[in-house]
């Protein structure tokens, strides 16, 4: 029972510190997703999502790596975000 109440302390410890709560106005982390992941989204396959980024009708990402082909990320939100203007 002891370890019990210890760990619960340490939790009420931990929890009610100023310096480990998060700030209310402070952004959260943005998820950045891959192109399996936008392809789920946007129900497109990944050369109809390149081919939009080409005519600059879809938001291109950021890549990760110089070079041609490369790792790319978009963030999730800009996504959705994306699709809510598309379908309006």
């Amino acid at each position: 029972m002891a370890a019990v109440s210890c760990a619960i302390n340490l939790y009420r410890r931990k929890s009610m510190n100023p310096s480990n709560s998060r700030d209310i106005d402070t952004p959260l982390p943005r998820k950045m997703i891959r192109i399996r992941r936008v392809s789920a989204i946007t129900d497109m396959a990944p050369s109809t999502i390149y081919a939009k980024i080409a005519k600059g009708d879809f938001p291109p990402g950021k890549k990760y790596s110089s070079g041609k082909g490369g790792a790319r990320r978009w963030d999730e939100a800009e996504i959705l975000s994306w699709l809510d203007g598309v379908s309006a």
